[in-house]
């Protein structure tokens, strides 16, 4: 059962990949009743898993890339193939 409690410390811990700034860290702190000594002492995650997430986001991000550069090559030949045929009605 999801609790507003661990809800809280679910968003404190995840908080670290998003790479929020100082400020953006003391407003979530604050929010969340806690001071920015208590929301990085008790929800830091290790450096490792941090990292680990961090590049699973680049890589996320690079398949979308992958995709949508897919789609515009898909166009970029849809293109080719009316201005081929454009040209054969021509000549």
């Amino acid at each position: 059962m999801l609790t507003s409690t661990k809800l809280g410390k679910h968003l404190a811990t995840l908080t670290q990949i998003l790479n929020l700034t100082k400020s953006e860290l003391e407003q979530l702190a604050d929010h969340l009743d806690h001071n920015l000594h208590v929301h990085k002492y008790y929800y830091s995650l290790p450096q490792e898993v941090v990292f680990l997430a961090r590049v699973g986001k680049v890589l996320m991000a690079t398949n979308q890339i992958s995709l949508v550069i897919n789609q515009i090559i898909d166009v970029i030949n849809q293109i080719i193939n009316v201005i081929t045929q454009i040209i054969n009605l021509i000549v």
